[in-house]
């Protein structure tokens, strides 16, 4: 990726653009040195161009860098594992590191809306909103468009789906979403919605989408794939349905032991289909 920066910045930057800032931020540069005292707040406005948009972001006295180990734990666990589970591990999560111990600017309240959404559990969107609202607001960049985000999570979580769309469509309008956050949860919506032609045209731009972020591509790109493979599968295409089946398998196919019952599964799938067109 090319980044436009201001002159005093160049160079500072190496390799390619990843989600930096902070846990709740769509953009942003890694500062590829990990000077850590550097990071907590030199930055104040940076012009940066990426994906082919200028865009300009506030990092103020935040702490850069990618999200707790263990955050990422909690996320994967929501998404690929088991609901109680995600819930155990967000408990302890936040026993261990209680949100009020934490700066305003700090609190992960973007991916606690995301569990909350996700989890199916509107208590937690709602808390998540409202802190937004109280900590880190007001330092916005893109203020209406993170409410209409955050809006938008409540809604997923209260299963209002129709409210949910256009919320989340708004937020991407308002630069709230990037454009693959925005496709994730409108395929989420419009599966819960009965859509199937709407969703198989979503989910197949997403699988056309790249983006290089943590909580993009690499959380979601093998639910992608197995849904694609599901709904093709459903329409008769069979063909189609075996190509993505096959790249989910051989996405997983070294994947941890635990992951490895959902690859055998797809994978009879895909044995059980071709048998069956001979």
């Amino acid at each position: 990726e090319e980044l436009a920066l201001h002159e005093a910045f160049r160079g500072i930057l190496q390799g390619n653009p990843a989600p930096a800032i902070p846990h709740d931020h769509r953009t942003g540069p890694v500062l590829a040195f990990g000077d850590d005292a550097f990071e907590l707040g030199v930055l104040e406005g940076m012009v940066l161009r990426l994906h082919g948009q200028a865009l300009v972001v506030l990092v103020g006295r935040r702490p850069l860098g990618h999200r707790p180990r263990e955050q990422h734990t909690v996320e994967f666990e929501a998404l690929y594992g088991q609901s109680n589970r995600a819930r155990a591990a967000l408990d302890d999560v936040l026993r261990r590191h209680p949100l009020d111990s934490l700066q305003p600017l700090q609190r992960p309240w973007g991916s606690l809306a995301f569990l909350g959404a996700w989890l199916r559990d509107p208590a937690l969107a709602r808390r998540a909103r409202d802190g937004w609202q109280r900590d880190q607001a007001d330092l916005a960049v893109d203020r209406e468009g993170d409410l209409a985000r955050y809006e938008g999570l409540v809604a997923i979580a209260e299963e209002r789906w129709e409210d949910a769309l256009n919320r989340i469509d708004e937020s991407h309008r308002l630069f709230g979403l990037s454009t693959g956050d925005a496709l994730r949860w409108r395929a989420v919506i419009l599966d819960q919605l009965a859509r199937p032609d709407s969703v198989l045209s979503v989910y197949e731009q997403l699988h056309a989408y790249r983006n290089s972020t943590i909580g993009g591509d690499a959380y979601f790109r093998p639910r992608t794939m197995v849904r694609l493979g599901e709904l093709h599968e459903a329409k008769g295409n069979t063909a189609e349905a075996i190509r993505y089946y096959g790249e989910f398998v051989n996405l997983w196919r070294d994947a941890d032991p635990e992951l490895q019952p959902r690859v055998a599964e797809i994978r009879s799938r895909v044995a059980r289909r071709q048998r069956q067109e001979g």
